[in-house]
């Protein structure tokens, strides 16, 4: 939240708004982080496969917004990254959050 100085105290403190500032790295680090893997792994179930693709397609979103050439490779896996994450959302059921649990 320090590049944005104009966000509110109490809004910067906020953890939902602060999602909204992560980069695709960001959500690697906090999704895979071992306390917060339970409230994922039955969405993205396996933990490798999971910071596998988040990568590749990582690498495909830095490539396309540096404007940065692809190679066919790179390009399919990133495309192949998208796939997954498609069918995995597409087929995650809503998460069932402990309400008692610090966040």
């Amino acid at each position: 939240m320090v590049r944005h100085p104009d966000i509110s105290t109490s809004l910067a403190s906020d953890a939902r708004r602060k999602l909204d500032y992560l980069v695709v790295s960001d959500y690697r680090t906090v999704i895979a982080n071992r306390a917060n893997w339970r409230y994922f792994e039955s969405t993205f179930r396996q933990k490798n496969e999971f910071m596998k693709y988040l990568d590749e397609f990582s690498r495909y979103r830095n490539a396309l917004m540096d404007n940065r050439p692809l190679t066919e490779l790179a390009r399919m896996s990133g495309e192949t990254a998208i796939l997954w994450f498609n069918a995995v959302f597409g087929s995650a059921e809503e998460p069932e959050w402990d309400e008692g649990s610090d966040s």
